[in-house]
């Protein structure tokens, strides 16, 4: 699986649609089961980075904003506050 190409299952169209339906449907279902569905690997990092920025980031924007912790930039000043992490 490639980090920018998705991976497909290596067949010939014509030929792949002259198999029985079943035979196709068994081909492809053990073929996902090995490689999954065919995404490139930089989905999976866009992810990872949406959980990071998006949740950990913003949480941490919301407790500043919404508290009397001061900004989010001086984490000294608000790592030890009990607020943040309820």
């Amino acid at each position: 699986m490639g980090f920018l190409n998705p991976t497909s299952p290596p067949v010939d169209p014509h030929e792949f649609l002259q198999r029985p339906f079943l035979d196709r449907m068994r081909y492809l279902a053990t073929f996902w089961a090995d490689h999954g569905f065919g995404s490139p690997r930089v989905f999976h990092l866009i992810y990872i980075l949406k959980v990071a920025i998006f949740y950990a980031f913003g949480g941490l924007l919301v407790v500043t904003l919404t508290s009397d912790v001061s900004s989010v930039f001086h984490p000294g000043s608000w790592w030890d506050e009990p607020i943040v992490y309820e």
